[in-house]
This record gives C-alpha cells, structure tokens and sequence, in this order.
C-alpha cells in the first residue's frame, strides 16, 4: 500500500493524472475533464463551460463575445431556440421524460433546410412579368458569348438569335435577392414555351441526342419557375405530364443511343424522370376534389410504380408497398394501376413469362419503361430454362428469342453473354444447351438489343404521344 501511495503521489507530482489537469502539482483550470461523471448516473462527453473538446467539429464559443452577423447567418445559433425548445419538449412527449436531449443543451444547429423552409415561409412568391420565352438580358448575354443552342440561333448565325427563338436556360444557382419579376415567365409565356419546346422533338434535322439535350435543359427551367411562382393549376399538370412523357419516350431512344460505356445522359433523364412524376403526384394531391379524380392521374401513377419497381430507385426511407397504401382506392381499381401492378408481381416472383406476355399488351409509354428491366428479367429467364430443363434436349434458340422478345442472333449474344455456349444442329437450327455449370448474371451496363415491338406501338409522332391526352375532371 505504502508503495502504491509512493507511485500515486509521484504521478501527481508530474501531472501525469487527470489527463493532464495538474502540472508540476498546480491544477490547470484551463483544461476541461471529459467523460465527466453526472449527478444522474449518465456520461457528458463535452465539458461543462464553453471550452470545446481537441478537434471539435463544434465552433468554439466565448461567453464574453457576441457572435457576428456572419455565423447566424451561417446557419449556426448560440442560445435556445424555439426550434430546439419545440424539439425538446418532443423528445421528452414520446416515452423519454427521464431522459436528456442531447448535450449541447444551451445551443442549436439550424441546418440549411431549416434556413430555407423559414425564408420560404416569410418569402411571398414571385409573380412573373417576362413577355418573351427569353429575357432579354439573358438573350444579349448569350449572343455576346456565343452560348445559343442550334435551334435558338437566327439563321444559323451563332452570334444571334431573336425572341421566337431563344429559351430560357436552366440556371442551378439562383440568389433570390436578386431576381426581379423581368426575368421570370408568367403562366402563358411557359405554355408557349412548353408547346415550342414539344415541335423539336419530331424534327429530322438533328440526332435525338442533341434535340433531347436542348429539351431536357429548358424543361427544367420551366418547372424550376412554376414552383418559384407557386403555380398548381390546371396547366401546370399539363406541362408536367408532358415533361414526364417526354422523359419517358426520352429514356428508350436514349436506350437504344447509349453505350456500354456512357450512360451518364441515360442516368440523368431517370433521375429528372423520378423527379417530374414526384412533383406530379404533389400537384395531383393539391388539385384533388373529393368526390372526383383528374383523367390522367391513374395513368401517371402507373408510371410511378413502373418506373420505381426496384427498391433502389426510391428515395431513402420510402417504398412502393407504403405508397399502395397513400393511393385512393378508385385509382388502384383502375386499368392502368391493375396492369402496372401485375408487371410489379411478376418482376419480383420471377414470372418472366407473365412479364413479357404483359410487355406485348403495354402501350408504347408502359413498354418503354418496362424495358429498364429487359436484360434483367431475360437473364433470370436463361438461368431458369437452364437450371430446369432436361439435359438431353436443348432449348430451341428460336423459341427463346420469341419467349424474350429478340432476334434469334441477339438471344445467342446474350447467352454467350451469360456464359452458356449454344450448339446449331444438321438442319442449321441453334439450340441452348442446358445444365452448364457456368452460368453468371451479365454485368451492369449490358448492350442494349432492339425490340421491334415497342416502336410498333408507337401510333403516330412523338409529338402527339406527348400531347395524346388532356387533363379533364370527371
């Protein structure tokens, strides 16, 4: 005992004690004691005066200091806050009253959502004055740095365009002290420029590519000026399902377009398709009435399911089988949602039969989303008829590529694909041969192969396809 009490004093004497809190026998007031212990049993990992713990993320705080305008506004606040005392007394309601908000009892974080939510609350929305398609500001700016798409230039010349030709471009950043009623379109100029902007699509001049690159920019724009102006009507459903079925059209040219290797404008369109169809469904639900549902909004939810039959492809937090349930059960009776439901149920038992039967009888926009998940589908088919037939009769190559919907020579390509060798007889007809050991899903990004049968539902021009319904109350 004497020799641990000799060892004791020694490491006082040193300041080796109390994570260094005394040195050379004196207490350092400066330094905080972490993992302090409370009076209520639990553990406060942070000092209790202000000093912050070494490589805090937390900004250092003085008592004797007042914070600049520039930290509040950074999104930081010192001191409680309604937020955090509202936050507080909803922790303590939902079974905790024994316990602790967090530890920074004293002060609060306010994110930027937080900061946004609260200027757009107290933000009056903007009502647009802009005549033309494109302001006139953004027009002289782009004319004098050569920035005008080969469809917004005046007779070729890329140093000029006109106010019949230029579209308001899509801008990421906008600072909303800025913006003035000028540069912002009311509701008939974005209808002009959503019905200029549907006349390219069927235009021959160009490739899709570039005819898709100019659209998908400017249909942004619209969308992003319909929510600055809180525009909900009528006509702003319309343009979003025509935006919608535009991306979708959109996704199966650029398809067909792509290559194993960029697929990057692929992602993008779905990625804007996912959004159009969500701000769709808001719109829906504002516009609802009670005893009636909009003409197209079983059309467009049918979409929604068929567009989002992988789990991945949700948001974080949401799925298909929870959003069954936020869906009126008019529109579940209704044909489209029964048929994107059946498609649904046979995507995920593997039913690749029922799938492509159901892919004949799609309409053109239906089998263009559905044909995200050909190849999928196609190798879960292979695998099976390779697993489960008999070894001694291979499977008709021919019969394969109509089960499939594929050429008989792209059905032999995506076999070798799969790694499954396929055998020509001496009548010259190919067959799979079954029960090989070597079978393997093909990697992401697979070729694509033409399916004669969706540009055969297609009835009339793209144009028209977009158009082809009205909104309409029943």
């Amino acid at each position: 005992m004497e020799r641990n009490r000799a060892r004791y004093e020694g490491n006082y004497s040193r300041g080796r004690t109390h994570g260094g809190r005394f040195r050379n026998g004196r207490a350092n007031l400066n330094q905080p004691i972490y993992n302090q212990r409370q009076d209520d049993g639990t553990t406060d990992k942070f000092p209790s005066h202000t000093q912050q713990p070494p490589n805090s993320s937390f900004p250092r705080q003085h008592n004797n200091r007042r914070p600049s305008s520039s930290y509040l506004n950074s999104g930081e606040s010192q001191g409680p806050s309604n937020n955090f005392i509202n936050n507080s007394n909803k922790y303590r309601g939902q079974g905790h009253e024994n316990s602790h908000p967090p530890s920074l009892d004293t002060s609060t974080v306010l994110t930027n959502a937080d900061l946004e939510e609260e200027d757009s609350q107290r933000r009056p929305f903007l009502t647009g004055t802009c005549p033309d398609m494109c302001p006139a500001k953004e027009r002289t700016q782009r004319e004098q740095l050569r920035d005008l798409a080969v469809f917004e230039r005046l007779n070729g010349n890329p140093h000029k365009t006109s106010a019949k030709l230029a579209v308001k471009k899509f801008c990421r950043t906008i600072s909303i002290s800025e913006i003035q009623t000028s540069d912002i379109r009311p509701l008939p100029v974005l209808l002009t420029a959503m019905e200029y902007l549907l006349e390219l699509v069927d235009t021959s001049e160009h490739a899709f590519a570039v005819v898709h690159d100019f659209v998908f920019d400017r249909t942004r724009a619209i969308r992003q000026e319909l929510m600055m102006q809180n525009i909900t009507s009528h006509e702003a459903i319309i343009m979003h399902e025509q935006m919608v079925r535009f991306h979708i059209l959109s996704q199966h040219k650029l398809y067909q377009l792509s290559s194993n290797e960029d697929t990057s404008m692929l992602h993008l369109n779905f990625e804007q398709l996912s959004k159009c169809l969500r701000s769709l469904l808001d719109l829906y639900n504002a516009n609802m009435k009670s005893s009636s549902e909009a003409g197209c909004q079983a059309e467009f939810n049918s979409y929604y399911v068929l567009a989002n039959m992988r789990s991945h492809s949700l948001p974080q937090g949401e799925s298909l089988s929870l959003w069954f349930q936020t869906v009126r059960p008019t529109l579940l009776k209704s044909k489209e949602m029964k048929f994107a439901r059946n498609v649904l149920r046979c995507y995920h038992m593997g039913n690749f039969k029922g799938f492509f039967t159901l892919a004949r009888e799609a309409t053109y926009l239906e089998a263009c989303l559905m044909e995200c998940y050909f190849n999928e589908v196609r190798a879960q088919a292979v695998a099976c008829i390779n697993h489960s037939s008999y070894k001694l009769s291979p499977f008709p190559l021919c019969d394969l590529a109509g089960l499939l919907m594929m050429t008989e020579s792209d059905t032999e390509d995506f076999c070798n694909l799969c790694g499954l060798a396929t055998s020509t007889d001496d009548r010259g007809f190919k067959s799979l041969i079954v029960k090989q050991f070597n079978f393997s899903f093909p990697e992401k990004g697979s070729p694509y192969y033409n399916c004669p049968i969706i540009e055969g539902k297609l009835d009339s021009s793209y144009c028209l396809e977009i158009r082809k319904k009205k909104l309409s109350l029943q």
